[in-house]
Protein backbone atom coordinates (compact mmCIF):
# COMPACT_ATOMS: atom_id res chain seq x y z
CA UNK A 1 0.00 0.00 0.00
CA UNK A 2 1.26 3.47 -0.59
CA UNK A 3 0.81 5.93 1.30
CA UNK A 4 0.58 9.64 0.34
CA UNK A 5 2.82 12.55 1.94
CA UNK A 6 -0.37 12.92 4.50
CA UNK A 7 0.08 9.74 6.45
CA UNK A 8 3.61 9.37 6.49
CA UNK A 9 3.47 12.79 7.91
CA UNK A 10 1.76 11.69 10.44
CA UNK A 11 3.10 8.22 11.37
CA UNK A 12 6.38 10.25 11.52
CA UNK A 13 4.49 12.33 14.03
CA UNK A 14 3.63 9.50 16.37
CA UNK A 15 6.56 8.07 16.25
CA UNK A 16 8.06 11.37 17.52
CA UNK A 17 5.94 11.42 20.02
CA UNK A 18 6.08 8.22 21.52
CA UNK A 19 9.89 8.80 21.55
CA UNK A 20 9.10 11.57 23.45
CA UNK A 21 6.34 10.03 25.96
CA UNK A 22 9.37 7.06 26.00
CA UNK A 23 11.86 9.20 26.84
CA UNK A 24 10.20 11.44 29.45
CA UNK A 25 9.14 9.04 31.45
CA UNK A 26 12.60 6.90 31.58
CA UNK A 27 13.94 10.19 31.72
CA UNK A 28 11.68 10.85 35.50
CA UNK A 29 12.71 7.15 36.33
CA UNK A 30 16.29 7.38 36.08
CA UNK A 31 16.42 10.59 38.31
CA UNK A 32 13.84 8.68 41.12
CA UNK A 33 16.28 5.87 41.03
CA UNK A 34 19.61 7.72 40.92
CA UNK A 35 17.89 9.98 43.90
CA UNK A 36 16.54 7.81 45.98
CA UNK A 37 20.03 6.01 46.11
CA UNK A 38 21.91 8.81 46.41
CA UNK A 39 20.52 10.47 49.22
CA UNK A 40 19.63 6.73 50.99
CA UNK A 41 23.63 7.02 51.19
CA UNK A 42 23.87 9.54 54.01
CA UNK A 43 22.46 12.26 52.39
CA UNK A 44 19.25 13.59 54.45
CA UNK A 45 18.90 16.74 52.73
CA UNK A 46 21.41 18.37 49.79
CA UNK A 47 21.23 21.71 48.32
CA UNK A 48 20.95 22.31 44.48
CA UNK A 49 20.71 25.86 44.92
CA UNK A 50 21.17 27.26 48.39
CA UNK A 51 17.90 28.84 49.76
CA UNK A 52 15.93 28.02 46.62
CA UNK A 53 15.59 24.58 46.04
CA UNK A 54 16.92 21.46 47.42
CA UNK A 55 16.92 17.28 47.42
CA UNK A 56 14.97 16.07 50.37
CA UNK A 57 13.86 11.82 50.33
CA UNK A 58 9.79 12.39 50.31
CA UNK A 59 8.01 8.93 50.49
CA UNK A 60 4.33 10.69 48.75
CA UNK A 61 1.21 8.20 49.23
CA UNK A 62 -1.16 10.58 47.86
CA UNK A 63 -1.67 12.31 44.21
CA UNK A 64 0.57 14.92 43.09
CA UNK A 65 2.63 17.64 44.91
CA UNK A 66 1.56 15.45 48.51
CA UNK A 67 -2.41 15.87 48.25
CA UNK A 68 -4.87 13.21 49.27
CA UNK A 69 -2.07 11.36 51.42
CA UNK A 70 -2.73 8.14 52.32
CA UNK A 71 -4.50 7.32 49.21
CA UNK A 72 -2.64 5.04 47.10
CA UNK A 73 -4.53 1.99 45.81
CA UNK A 74 -7.81 4.77 44.95
CA UNK A 75 -5.49 6.72 43.49
CA UNK A 76 -3.44 4.14 41.30
CA UNK A 77 -6.69 3.05 39.87
CA UNK A 78 -7.53 6.54 38.88
CA UNK A 79 -4.76 7.43 37.57
CA UNK A 80 -4.83 4.20 35.58
CA UNK A 81 -8.02 4.66 34.03
CA UNK A 82 -7.15 7.89 33.48
CA UNK A 83 -4.09 7.16 31.62
CA UNK A 84 -6.09 4.59 29.40
CA UNK A 85 -8.87 7.32 28.61
CA UNK A 86 -6.18 9.79 27.89
CA UNK A 87 -4.27 7.14 25.23
CA UNK A 88 -7.69 5.81 23.83
CA UNK A 89 -8.25 9.24 23.43
CA UNK A 90 -4.97 10.24 21.62
CA UNK A 91 -5.32 6.85 19.49
CA UNK A 92 -8.72 7.45 18.10
CA UNK A 93 -7.85 10.77 17.18
CA UNK A 94 -4.67 9.32 15.24
CA UNK A 95 -6.53 6.58 13.59
CA UNK A 96 -9.19 9.10 12.67
CA UNK A 97 -7.35 11.50 11.23
CA UNK A 98 -4.87 8.59 9.36
CA UNK A 99 -8.22 7.22 7.72
CA UNK A 100 -9.45 11.22 7.06
CA UNK A 101 -12.54 10.44 8.74
CA UNK A 102 -15.18 13.43 9.09
CA UNK A 103 -17.31 14.63 12.18
CA UNK A 104 -20.36 15.32 11.56
CA UNK A 105 -19.37 19.19 10.72
CA UNK A 106 -17.08 17.81 7.67
CA UNK A 107 -14.11 18.63 9.32
CA UNK A 108 -11.35 16.05 9.96
CA UNK A 109 -11.28 14.41 13.74
CA UNK A 110 -7.94 15.54 14.66
CA UNK A 111 -6.24 17.15 17.81
CA UNK A 112 -4.02 20.36 16.91
CA UNK A 113 -0.17 19.83 17.68
CA UNK A 114 -0.26 22.60 21.03
CA UNK A 115 -2.88 19.89 22.40
CA UNK A 116 -1.17 17.11 21.65
CA UNK A 117 2.09 17.95 23.30
CA UNK A 118 0.78 18.98 26.50
CA UNK A 119 -1.26 15.52 26.15
CA UNK A 120 1.68 13.75 26.07
CA UNK A 121 3.30 15.35 28.85
CA UNK A 122 0.59 14.88 31.16
CA UNK A 123 0.72 11.28 30.16
CA UNK A 124 4.31 10.94 30.38
CA UNK A 125 3.79 12.42 33.77
CA UNK A 126 0.88 9.83 34.70
CA UNK A 127 2.75 6.79 33.62
CA UNK A 128 5.86 7.95 35.32
CA UNK A 129 4.11 7.95 38.79
CA UNK A 130 1.83 4.83 38.34
CA UNK A 131 4.81 3.08 37.79
CA UNK A 132 6.91 4.58 40.83
CA UNK A 133 3.93 2.96 42.67
CA UNK A 134 4.89 -0.88 41.71
CA UNK A 135 8.33 -0.18 41.63
CA UNK A 136 10.70 -3.08 42.53
CA UNK A 137 12.86 -2.09 45.66
CA UNK A 138 15.10 -4.33 46.83
CA UNK A 139 13.80 -7.79 44.91
CA UNK A 140 9.37 -6.80 46.19
CA UNK A 141 6.44 -5.95 44.47
CA UNK A 142 4.29 -4.10 46.80
CA UNK A 143 2.38 -0.98 46.88
CA UNK A 144 4.67 1.98 47.98
CA UNK A 145 4.30 6.11 47.46
CA UNK A 146 5.56 7.75 44.81
CA UNK A 147 9.28 9.19 45.20
CA UNK A 148 9.45 13.26 45.59
CA UNK A 149 12.86 14.90 45.57
CA UNK A 150 12.73 17.75 44.90
CA UNK A 151 11.87 20.90 47.64
CA UNK A 152 11.48 24.83 46.93
CA UNK A 153 13.02 26.13 50.17
CA UNK A 154 12.10 29.71 49.64
CA UNK A 155 7.92 29.01 50.17
CA UNK A 156 5.77 26.65 51.37
CA UNK A 157 5.38 24.08 49.04
CA UNK A 158 4.91 20.67 48.81
CA UNK A 159 8.00 18.06 47.51
CA UNK A 160 7.65 16.99 43.59
CA UNK A 161 9.57 14.96 41.29
CA UNK A 162 9.80 15.56 37.31
CA UNK A 163 6.61 13.48 36.76
CA UNK A 164 4.90 16.09 39.13
CA UNK A 165 6.28 18.90 36.45
CA UNK A 166 5.28 17.10 33.24
CA UNK A 167 1.90 17.34 34.14
CA UNK A 168 1.92 21.03 35.89
CA UNK A 169 3.22 21.62 32.96
CA UNK A 170 1.10 19.55 30.21
CA UNK A 171 -2.02 21.01 32.04
CA UNK A 172 -0.78 24.67 32.32
CA UNK A 173 -0.11 24.46 28.26
CA UNK A 174 -3.71 23.17 27.63
CA UNK A 175 -5.20 25.86 29.67
CA UNK A 176 -3.56 28.52 28.03
CA UNK A 177 -3.51 27.72 24.63
CA UNK A 178 -7.73 26.92 25.19
CA UNK A 179 -7.71 30.55 26.76
CA UNK A 180 -6.21 31.67 23.50
CA UNK A 181 -9.10 29.82 21.74
CA UNK A 182 -11.79 31.18 23.28
CA UNK A 183 -9.75 34.91 23.23
CA UNK A 184 -9.54 34.48 18.96
CA UNK A 185 -13.28 33.20 18.43
CA UNK A 186 -14.11 36.27 20.58
CA UNK A 187 -12.05 38.59 17.91
CA UNK A 188 -13.23 36.41 15.33
CA UNK A 189 -16.72 37.07 16.35
CA UNK A 190 -16.42 40.88 17.08
CA UNK A 191 -15.00 40.92 13.35
CA UNK A 192 -17.51 38.81 11.74
CA UNK A 193 -20.25 41.63 13.46
CA UNK A 194 -18.07 44.67 12.61
CA UNK A 195 -18.00 43.42 8.47
CA UNK A 196 -21.44 42.75 9.46
CA UNK A 197 -22.90 46.56 10.66
CA UNK A 198 -20.45 47.78 7.78
CA UNK A 199 -22.05 45.53 5.10
CA UNK A 200 -25.43 46.57 6.22
CA UNK A 201 -24.51 50.39 6.35
CA UNK A 202 -23.22 50.01 3.16
CA UNK A 203 -26.80 48.43 1.64
CA UNK A 204 -28.51 50.98 3.22
CA UNK A 205 -26.32 53.94 1.85
CA UNK A 206 -26.79 52.31 -1.40
CA UNK A 207 -30.66 52.27 -1.12
CA UNK A 208 -30.91 56.12 0.04
CA UNK A 209 -28.53 56.88 -3.16
CA UNK A 210 -31.67 55.19 -5.35
CA UNK A 211 -33.89 56.73 -3.96
CA UNK A 212 -32.02 60.00 -4.77
CA UNK A 213 -31.45 59.04 -7.93
CA UNK A 214 -35.38 58.78 -8.42
CA UNK A 215 -36.71 61.75 -6.30
CA UNK A 216 -35.32 63.88 -9.41
CA UNK A 217 -36.97 62.21 -11.95
CA UNK A 218 -40.62 62.26 -10.20
CA UNK A 219 -39.53 66.20 -9.74
CA UNK A 220 -39.59 65.93 -13.45
CA UNK A 221 -42.88 64.84 -13.93
CA UNK A 222 -44.83 66.65 -11.69
CA UNK A 223 -43.49 70.13 -12.93
CA UNK A 224 -44.36 68.83 -16.27
CA UNK A 225 -47.84 67.86 -14.56
CA UNK A 226 -47.62 71.53 -13.30
CA UNK A 227 -46.67 73.19 -16.24
CA UNK A 228 -49.23 70.76 -18.51
CA UNK A 229 -52.10 72.21 -15.82
CA UNK A 230 -51.17 75.94 -16.43
CA UNK A 231 -50.81 75.82 -19.89
CA UNK A 232 -54.42 74.58 -19.67
CA UNK A 233 -55.49 77.08 -17.57
CA UNK A 234 -54.63 79.44 -19.77
CA UNK A 235 -55.85 78.35 -22.62
CA UNK A 236 -59.24 78.11 -20.67
CA UNK A 237 -59.02 81.44 -20.01
CA UNK A 238 -57.84 83.16 -22.89
CA UNK A 239 -61.13 81.02 -24.56
CA UNK A 240 -63.58 82.78 -22.32
CA UNK A 241 -62.11 86.47 -23.07
CA UNK A 242 -62.45 85.60 -26.77
CA UNK A 243 -66.05 85.07 -26.13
Amino acid sequence: MTLDKKKKGIIIRTVIELVLLGGLIALDLCIKDYLYHYLDDGFESKDLIKGFISLIYVENTGAGFGSFEGKTLTLSIITLILMLAITIFLAGSLVTEFLDKKSKKGSALKIDTTSRIAIVLILAGGIANLVDRFMVISGKYYFKGVRDFFNFEFMDFPVWNLADAYVVVGVALLIVYLIALMIKDAQMVRTTQKANLVQEEERKKAEQFKIEEVKPEEDIEVQEVQVTEEAQVEETVESEDKE
